[in-house]
């Protein structure tokens, strides 16, 4: 089972099978702890800059009225 999940999440965030992988289960399992963990401070990242952004908007429509 920790084969096919990890074959999942590779292929889901876009890394594939490269030189890099783990061989044993253990090795695995802290890459897919890895990914999982990546994903969720990429998406962070994204909303907060997407928020800054949009204040930043924001205010330069109110300071041009």
């Amino acid at each position: 089972y920790i084969s096919s999940i990890y074959f999942i999440i590779t292929s889901f965030t876009s890394i594939g099978y490269g030189d890099i992988h783990g061989y044993t289960k253990w090795e695995q399992e802290f890459l897919l702890l890895m990914l999982i963990v990546g994903i969720g401070f990429y998406g962070y990242m994204i909303g907060t800059i997407q928020q800054l952004l949009a204040s930043m908007v924001t205010t330069d429509m109110l300071t041009e009225e």
